[in-house]
């Protein structure tokens, strides 16, 4: 009896820690201001880009994605740094590469849903194949599958069309346009 009695103490305490360090860790994740810095080197890195300041965009997102990996914003200055590599500067690897991270470490947040537009384009970027189309396709009909109220889905509507316009699936094109419009 007095055995069954420690073990409950240290299982109370192990309970009560674990609450404690997750408590711990979210108010870390929810400090105002920290969340403030991100969002202002966010707005910053937007500021540039409009400006057509690309370096110092950059900076600035790639600092949020850094330094503040669980504010708020981390996951829009992400897809931001892979929207320039695809859009601006043509690096179908870099695009690659922070799409590949946009996916792994914040595929349900608010830019998720543009993460999978921007993975379907940038394989067809990379090749015209009738096995890379299927793929690119896949990951825009994923769009309003998973996130239907998403403000991805007309662009991953326009992206799987244009990827079947561009493969001369004409027929099909007009099928799913006339099927997703219903």
């Amino acid at each position: 009896m007095n055995d069954m009695r420690k073990t409950r103490i240290r299982l109370g305490a192990i309970g009560v820690g674990l609450v404690l360090a997750a408590g711990a860790t979210l108010a870390g994740a929810q400090d105002p201001a920290t969340e403030g810095a991100a969002r202002r080197r966010y707005e910053s890195g937007l500021t540039f880009l409009t400006e057509k300041k690309y370096s110092e965009a950059l900076k600035d997102f790639q600092a949020v994605v850094d330094s503040y990996q669980q504010s708020r914003v981390a996951d829009a200055a992400l897809l931001r740094i892979a929207e320039y590599q695809l859009d601006v500067a043509g690096d179908i690897a870099a695009a690659q590469t922070a799409v590949d991270l946009l996916q792994k470490k914040y595929g349900n947040s608010d830019s998720g849903p543009m993460g999978l537009v921007l993975a379907g384009r940038v394989v067809l970027a990379k090749s015209r194949a009738a096995a890379d189309v299927e793929s690119a396709i896949a990951s825009y009909d994923r769009v309003p599958r998973l996130f239907p109220g998403s403000d991805a889905v007309p662009a991953s509507m326009f992206y799987a069309g244009e990827a079947l316009r561009l493969t001369h699936r004409d027929t099909e094109f007009a099928v799913k346009t006339i099927l997703d419009a219903m």
